[in-house]
Protein backbone atom coordinates (compact mmCIF):
# COMPACT_ATOMS: atom_id res chain seq x y z
CA UNK A 1 0.00 0.00 0.00
CA UNK A 2 3.02 2.06 0.56
CA UNK A 3 4.07 2.14 -2.93
CA UNK A 4 1.02 3.39 -4.56
CA UNK A 5 0.73 6.17 -1.83
CA UNK A 6 4.39 6.81 -3.05
CA UNK A 7 3.50 6.55 -6.96
CA UNK A 8 0.56 8.73 -5.93
CA UNK A 9 2.65 11.34 -4.39
CA UNK A 10 4.63 11.45 -6.79
CA UNK A 11 2.49 12.21 -9.99
CA UNK A 12 1.13 14.98 -8.42
CA UNK A 13 4.01 16.32 -7.19
CA UNK A 14 5.23 15.86 -11.24
CA UNK A 15 1.95 17.13 -12.33
CA UNK A 16 1.77 20.07 -10.13
CA UNK A 17 5.58 21.30 -10.85
CA UNK A 18 4.83 21.42 -14.60
CA UNK A 19 7.05 19.84 -17.11
CA UNK A 20 10.46 21.39 -18.24
CA UNK A 21 9.51 21.80 -22.08
CA UNK A 22 13.13 21.94 -23.28
CA UNK A 23 14.26 19.26 -21.39
CA UNK A 24 10.92 17.41 -22.46
CA UNK A 25 12.23 18.31 -26.38
CA UNK A 26 15.31 16.90 -26.10
CA UNK A 27 14.02 14.05 -25.14
CA UNK A 28 11.37 13.72 -27.63
CA UNK A 29 14.15 14.86 -30.44
CA UNK A 30 16.36 11.72 -29.12
CA UNK A 31 13.83 8.89 -29.43
CA UNK A 32 12.20 10.72 -32.63
CA UNK A 33 16.02 10.30 -34.01
CA UNK A 34 15.66 6.27 -32.83
CA UNK A 35 12.20 5.80 -34.30
CA UNK A 36 13.16 7.40 -37.93
CA UNK A 37 15.73 4.35 -37.97
CA UNK A 38 12.94 2.32 -37.25
CA UNK A 39 11.29 0.10 -40.27
CA UNK A 40 7.37 1.21 -40.76
CA UNK A 41 5.45 -1.04 -38.70
CA UNK A 42 1.80 0.61 -39.08
CA UNK A 43 -0.33 -0.31 -41.42
CA UNK A 44 -1.32 3.13 -42.81
CA UNK A 45 1.94 3.60 -43.87
CA UNK A 46 3.08 5.99 -41.19
CA UNK A 47 6.80 5.81 -39.74
CA UNK A 48 7.15 5.39 -36.26
CA UNK A 49 9.34 8.64 -36.25
CA UNK A 50 5.89 10.19 -37.40
CA UNK A 51 3.36 8.83 -34.83
CA UNK A 52 5.77 9.97 -31.77
CA UNK A 53 6.30 12.92 -33.45
CA UNK A 54 2.39 13.37 -33.68
CA UNK A 55 1.52 12.55 -30.38
CA UNK A 56 4.72 15.25 -28.99
CA UNK A 57 2.49 17.74 -31.19
CA UNK A 58 -0.71 16.58 -29.52
CA UNK A 59 0.76 17.05 -26.25
CA UNK A 60 2.02 20.35 -26.81
CA UNK A 61 -1.75 21.54 -27.71
CA UNK A 62 -2.46 19.80 -24.91
CA UNK A 63 -5.06 17.49 -26.54
CA UNK A 64 -3.61 14.55 -24.60
CA UNK A 65 -6.36 11.70 -25.66
CA UNK A 66 -4.85 12.56 -29.02
CA UNK A 67 -1.27 11.92 -28.01
CA UNK A 68 -2.34 8.82 -26.34
CA UNK A 69 -3.97 7.60 -29.17
CA UNK A 70 -0.24 7.87 -31.21
CA UNK A 71 1.60 7.06 -28.00
CA UNK A 72 -0.52 3.55 -27.80
CA UNK A 73 0.22 3.22 -31.58
CA UNK A 74 3.75 3.11 -31.33
CA UNK A 75 3.15 0.67 -28.25
CA UNK A 76 0.57 -1.54 -30.16
CA UNK A 77 3.73 -1.34 -33.04
CA UNK A 78 6.12 -3.13 -30.91
CA UNK A 79 8.00 -0.05 -29.39
CA UNK A 80 9.74 -0.95 -26.10
CA UNK A 81 11.17 2.58 -25.45
CA UNK A 82 11.49 3.80 -22.23
CA UNK A 83 10.87 7.41 -23.16
CA UNK A 84 7.88 6.66 -25.37
CA UNK A 85 6.02 5.08 -21.88
CA UNK A 86 7.88 8.17 -19.98
CA UNK A 87 5.73 10.15 -22.62
CA UNK A 88 2.81 7.85 -22.70
CA UNK A 89 2.65 7.56 -19.00
CA UNK A 90 2.61 11.73 -18.66
CA UNK A 91 -0.02 11.95 -21.33
CA UNK A 92 -2.62 9.36 -18.95
CA UNK A 93 -1.06 11.66 -16.01
CA UNK A 94 -2.46 15.20 -17.72
CA UNK A 95 -5.88 13.19 -18.92
CA UNK A 96 -6.33 12.52 -15.35
CA UNK A 97 -5.91 8.89 -15.71
CA UNK A 98 -3.83 7.51 -12.66
CA UNK A 99 -4.10 3.94 -13.21
CA UNK A 100 -2.18 4.02 -17.01
CA UNK A 101 0.00 6.83 -16.06
CA UNK A 102 1.23 4.43 -13.02
CA UNK A 103 1.45 1.43 -15.40
CA UNK A 104 3.61 3.44 -18.05
CA UNK A 105 5.78 5.08 -15.24
CA UNK A 106 6.56 1.93 -13.97
CA UNK A 107 7.20 0.25 -17.64
CA UNK A 108 9.68 2.96 -18.34
CA UNK A 109 10.87 2.80 -15.21
CA UNK A 110 12.29 -0.71 -15.58
CA UNK A 111 13.86 -0.15 -19.10
CA UNK A 112 15.35 2.86 -18.07
CA UNK A 113 16.57 3.01 -14.28
CA UNK A 114 19.03 5.84 -14.59
CA UNK A 115 16.85 8.35 -15.80
CA UNK A 116 16.51 10.91 -13.00
CA UNK A 117 12.91 12.20 -14.35
CA UNK A 118 11.71 8.64 -14.69
CA UNK A 119 13.05 7.66 -11.29
CA UNK A 120 12.35 10.35 -9.23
Amino acid sequence: MKFFANIAMRLSTFASRGFSRAGLQMRCALVLVGLLWAPSALGQGQTLGAMFSGGNEAFFRGDFAAAIGHYEQLVDAGVRDPDVYFNLATAYARHHDLGHAILYFERASRLSSSDDDIVA
